[in-house]
């Protein structure tokens, strides 16, 4: 349902929401690759959303799971510095640190 939504509400009130519903989705299925491509389309398409920091929290979330523990770090730090204001902020903190052991 939500790529029917988005295929027909491009801009509608609800496609960040449906995108971000979409990463989900996938990354519940295991799908991560596909899963970070929808949490990341969050982010270049809903400019300032209050969706980004969960989708940028997702998309980490799955580039762990692949064993991208750069690009999950980067994520998290990208997270971090860009939504300061975020209720997503300690998560990403503790995930970050995690991240960082796998690295070391």
């Amino acid at each position: 349902g939500y790529n029917e939504y988005l295929s027909t509400y491009i801009e509608g009130e609800f496609s960040g929401r449906a995108q971000e519903g979409l990463g989900y989705i996938l990354e519940e299925r295991g799908d991560f690759q596909k899963a970070i491509d929808a949490y990341m389309k969050v982010c270049e398409n809903y400019h300032g959303s209050y969706l980004i920091p969960d989708a940028l929290l997702g998309a980490a979330r799955c580039y762990e799971a692949i064993g991208m523990w750069n690009k999950a770090k980067e994520t998290y730090e990208k997270l971090i510095s860009a939504c300061p204001w975020s209720s997503s902020i300690p998560a990403a903190k503790a995930y970050l640190a995690a991240a960082e052991r796998k690295l070391n």
